[in-house]
């Protein structure tokens, strides 16, 4: 299993505030029950530093990372629970768990759609680039460089493209039948809320379906997760956090662990924008 992303989710900066109790591997796992928030991982995946796609040209990075993780946990006895966020092809949620979600998905779709906007203009500027490109001898000759080098446009088209990368619903559906064919156990969270909620609900005392949380966002904690794990980049290790040790070495309470999000940078913060919290900690 590796996504071949080094990007940090959820809380910026989480691991230098709250360093990892100690760093595990699947083996030191093994028996016991994981709950996977699936779309962070699978978003994940596609930002990474390679695109894989079949012969109709689909991304299937997904597949390949969900796949991976899969048989890896098979292989260590470890019980699975893959935990979706709602599906947002019922209907359209007005209202989320936590109410500040709505501006960050607002949020997301204006930083959306203006990169949108840029990567078709880089497109354009490609393509006239390469249709005006000398064809005789005499014409390269006296050519500028810079006129005829579409590498940096096209840099910069690849990282356009990174930012509007999003995790399509026919991508759940190719998971889903996969999970269903190895008969792995998933749920689909209930409207307006993110599988890490439900994972982490998952793993409370009263609940008691799950013993730790997988996922690479790192606001997993702040839901209330006993347990929460997660991969190192560029280390075969997983960080082991266990929320009530956190909240012990710390001298803070679960109100409190969700302030620290609020100040370094999360769902949680309903004003990024203006990014009044830049600079603090």
């Amino acid at each position: 299993y590796n996504t071949n992303s080094l990007v940090e989710m959820g809380i910026k900066g989480f691991s230098k505030v709250f360093p990892e109790q100690k760093e595990i591997t699947f083996v030191n796992m093994k028996g016991k029950r994981i709950a996977i928030d699936v779309m962070a991982i699978m978003y994940k995946s596609i930002m990474g530093n390679f695109t894989l796609t079949n012969k109709a040209g689909r991304i299937t990075n997904h597949i390949t990372t969900c796949v991976s993780l899969m048989l890896k946990l098979k292989s260590y006895n470890i019980g699975q629970v893959w935990v979706f966020d709602y599906d947002k092809r019922e209907s359209e949620c007005k209202t989320f768990h936590n109410p500040l979600k709505k501006e960050e998905v607002a949020l997301r779709t204006r930083k959306r759609t203006k990169s949108l906007a840029e990567a078709a203009k880089l497109r354009e500027q490609i393509k006239l680039i390469k249709a005006s490109k000398p064809k005789t001898e005499e014409e390269i000759m006296f050519s500028s460089d810079d006129e005829n080098d579409t590498k940096v446009l096209e840099e910069k088209l690849h990282k356009k493209e990174k930012a509007i990368s999003r995790v399509e619903p026919w991508m759940l559906d190719d998971i889903i039948i996969i999970l269903n064919f190895l008969n792995i156990k998933w749920v689909m969270a209930p409207k307006g809320y993110e599988g890490e909620c439900i994972a982490s609900r998952l793993t409370q005392d009263d609940v008691d379906i799950v013993d730790a949380v997988f996922s690479p966002d790192s606001d997993v904690p702040l839901f209330g997760a006993k347990i929460f794990i997660r991969d190192v980049p560029r280390k075969k290790k997983l960080a082991y956090y266990d929320l009530d040790v956190l909240k012990n070495t710390h001298s803070i309470t679960q109100s409190e662990l969700i302030v620290a999000g609020v100040v370094l940078g999360s769902d949680f913060y309903h004003d990024k924008e203006k990014k009044l919290f830049r600079g603090i900690g």
